[in-house]
């Protein structure tokens, strides 16, 4: 069987003195300067790479005129090599840096979608003065983060316009804002003072999701109506959907708060909706923040707490609020 992709809890052949040999061995090219680079003698780090090449029961480096050249397997070791070493060296800076700072609890935050965090600064600075033994670090992703990210432990803390119907999660309303109708300047839309879902037909709609939610447009604004666009494009991202928008390839819709801060280029316009049988327009959504469900005293569920009173006096989520 093979042993490739096994973990299974079994210890590696090799330690980080194999890792960091193989390394200065494909830098330097030469055994004598590998030692010196690792404050060790020449004699210590042949019978080191002698050790490695026996547990691996392959040859890692051979000699080459003076000097020594990695194998293939040298070769493909040592790119990994190279990532531990390198992850293991952030990994205990950033772990000297916590401990110095007081920081016990790190809370990592995904925010659905949307990539403005202007508010994440006054909010981080809030919570310091409040928790300061928890820090918020943001999840990197591109298309966004979802709640099976929250489930699945990849993120504490989810910041959404929606309110996930799922189970195993807690939640808490952060801001009252409303779904608007984006187009460009110089689209039929700019010249109307709100949206019916009846001027979605014939146009091309982009949207960031690949799934429907039960509290956003479709659900709530075309499903009513039996009104649809007549083109729908998926881009999978909302800064792909606004720059779209802008360069007139399309209409969408989308959470006013973000796309506020959006429009203050001056490249798209903004409209409220006026869904089936209203008598005044306004599409409202709740924001929301989720953790797992837990103990109310655990980090994430701290947090939550303290954004959801930030939230609440800096109305950073909801219309009319500051970014």
């Amino acid at each position: 069987m093979s042993r490739i992709n096994e973990w299974q809890g079994r210890l590696p052949l090799l330690d980080l003195r194999h890792l960091a040999m193989i390394d200065a061995l494909g830098r330097t090219g030469a055994l004598t300067q590998a030692a010196e680079a690792l404050g060790v003698t020449q004699s210590a780090l042949s019978h080191r790479l002698r050790e490695a090449e026996r547990r691996l029961g392959v040859a890692l480096a051979e000699k080459r005129g003076r000097g020594v050249v990695l194998t293939l397997a040298g070769e493909r070791l040592r790119v990994t090599a190279q990532r531990l070493l390198r992850d293991l060296a952030a990994v205990e800076a950033e772990v000297t840096e916590v401990g110095a700072s007081g920081i016990r609890h790190r809370v990592v935050l995904g925010q659905a979608a949307y990539a403005d965090v202007r508010w994440l600064p006054d909010f981080t600075a809030w919570l310091g003065q409040r928790l300061p033994e928890v820090q918020v670090t943001l999840h990197a992703g591109m298309g966004g983060s979802t709640v099976e990210d929250l489930l699945e432990g990849a993120i504490d803390l989810l910041l959404t316009p929606t309110r996930p119907l799922v189970p195993g999660i807690d939640l808490a309303a952060v801001g009252t804002d409303a779904l608007v109708a984006l187009a460009a300047p110089g689209h039929a839309w700019a010249a109307k003072d709100e949206i019916a879902p009846g001027d979605l037909v014939g146009e091309t709609f982009l949207s960031y999701s690949f799934e429907r939610h039960h509290d956003l447009e479709n659900a709530r604004f075309m499903q009513p109506a039996q009104t649809f666009p007549t083109r729908v494009i998926r881009v999978g991202h909302t800064g792909a959907v606004f720059e779209m928008v802008a360069a007139g390839q399309g209409v969408s819709i989308l959470a006013g708060w973000p796309a506020r801060n959006r429009a203050e280029r001056g490249d798209l316009v903004l409209r409220p909706l006026r869904p089936e049988g209203s008598a005044a327009p306004g599409l409202p959504l709740v924001w929301h923040a989720a953790v797992r469900a837990g103990e109310a005293a655990d980090a994430a569920h701290r947090t939550l707490a303290e954004l959801a009173d930030w939230a609440g006096i800096s109305r950073a989520f909801s219309e009319g609020g500051r970014p």
